[in-house]
């Protein structure tokens, strides 16, 4: 029998969720920080409805965990994930995120209680 899913799907499938068990627990500070701040911008880019459902309406990958997969969204929620230096660029290639980044992210908190929901603040 045929699996549906490649060997570079399960790979990303561990990877994201690796960096969310990390991320959820007491060494989440292990992660760099360009990951991390990615990981909540997609959270952030994502649509309601997905986040709400706990997996993607078109590709059903799995919210908010892939979001730390390096893939992008099949459901275009989201993009690829970048290495530091494209992150750094992206930023400061983009009004919003370079002029209002720290507000941004700190508009939104982690909601201890389910593991995994961001709340504006």
């Amino acid at each position: 029998m045929k699996s549906k899913h490649s060997w570079e799907d399960i790979k990303e499938y561990f990877i994201a969720t690796f960096r969310y068990k990390v991320y959820c627990s007491r060494f989440y500070k292990i992660l760099r920080t360009h990951i991390l701040q990615q990981y909540r911008y997609r959270v952030l880019l994502m649509r309601e409805a997905c986040y709400n459902n706990g997996s993607c309406e078109e590709c059903g990958c799995l919210t908010p965990n892939l979001q730390f997969t390096n893939k992008s969204c099949k459901g275009k929620c989201y993009p690829v994930m970048m290495n530091k230096a494209e992150w750094l660029d992206y930023i400061a290639n983009d009004d919003m995120l370079q002029n209002h980044f720290d507000e941004f992210m700190k508009s939104y908190t982690y909601v201890e209680s389910t593991g995994k929901r961001f709340r504006r603040s």
